[in-house]
């Protein structure tokens, strides 16, 4: 439960410290710009909290199994090595994450923002 906690709050921590689009609008200084942007992802994090879920990252398969030979004093050996099972991956992701940054994109274009 504290894991989950801290994972969310840590996505919050890194979507409110800014995003990958600079935002510029006519005579207004940066510091502004940091508070309207501050004030958008503050909103949409209230309206699109982080739904965290477990998604799939690669699916499970076999891999074959292996004959390794080499030579020897006495002939050839042989090593056989059996199928393996590897597992799939699974990673926990945030649904709203892209409704959230389109929120915030909208809400700055709404303030004459371009970006």
């Amino acid at each position: 439960m504290l894991a989950k906690r801290l994972n969310t709050l840590f996505i919050l921590v890194a979507l409110l410290s800014g995003c990958a689009t600079d935002w510029h609008r006519p005579g207004t200084s940066k510091t502004i710009m940091e508070e309207d942007l501050g004030h958008c992802e503050q909103k949409a994090a209230g309206l699109y909290p982080p739904v965290m879920v477990t998604v799939e990252q690669s699916p499970g398969y076999w891999s074959p199994a292996t004959q390794q030979c080499w030579r020897s004093w006495r002939g050839y050996t042989c090593q056989q090595y059996p199928a393996t099972w590897n597992p799939p991956t699974y990673a926990e992701r945030d649904q709203n994450a892209p409704t959230r940054r389109a929120w915030v994109h909208a809400c700055m274009k709404s303030l004459g923002y371009r970006g």
